[in-house]
């Protein structure tokens, strides 16, 4: 006897099996010719007999087993799609910002100052955002000065070219 079940090893055929079997309830396990077999004896109300069957265990796990793999494979399936949803969402969360960031500091690189970062995040990307915001409004800034003082400067010359010109005719 082994727990609730009970376990023989008989050659196909053996009496003592089938006292086993009158006697038993279902789920007697028996090796038959090196092989593992369950008893199944359903009871069927109303009726004096009963009916008993042997069943290769071999038989009784293969459904189980094939329920499981394909149980398995839907929940990998269901797992490797969230794994691609999420990685190409948030590949687009990161490169999006990172993408206009680069295309905002190519457009500084060619003096035009007046492009502006929208992000609204409250994140490191929202953060580096509002830094190329100041840069550009720095850097803006700063280019208007240059060129006002440039155009001083201009001034400045012209006017000595001609105080020059007016010295040397006289």
């Amino acid at each position: 006897r082994s727990g609730q079940h009970e376990e023989y090893a008989y050659s196909a055929g053996g009496s003592a099996l089938f006292s086993a079997v009158k006697s038993s309830e279902s789920g007697l396990r028996v090796l038959l010719d090196g092989e593992l077999y369950v008893l199944l004896s359903p009871k069927v109300d109303g009726v004096e007999w009963q009916y008993h069957q042997f069943v290769p265990v071999a038989d009784v796990i293969a459904p189980i087993n094939s329920l499981f793999a394909k149980v398995a494979a839907f929940i990998a399936g269901v797992v490797l799609f969230v794994s691609f949803v999420s990685a190409y969402t948030l590949r687009r969360l990161i490169t999006k910002p990172v993408r206009q960031l680069a295309n905002i500091a190519e457009k500084y690189g060619t003096g035009d100052y007046s492009q502006r970062v929208s992000m609204a995040e409250d994140d490191e990307l929202g953060a580096l955002g509002k830094i190329f915001d100041q840069m550009g409004e720095r850097l803006q800034s700063d280019h208007r000065l240059i060129v006002r003082n440039e155009q001083r400067y201009r001034d400045v010359v012209d006017r000595v070219k001609e105080v020059i010109f007016q010295l040397d005719e006289q």
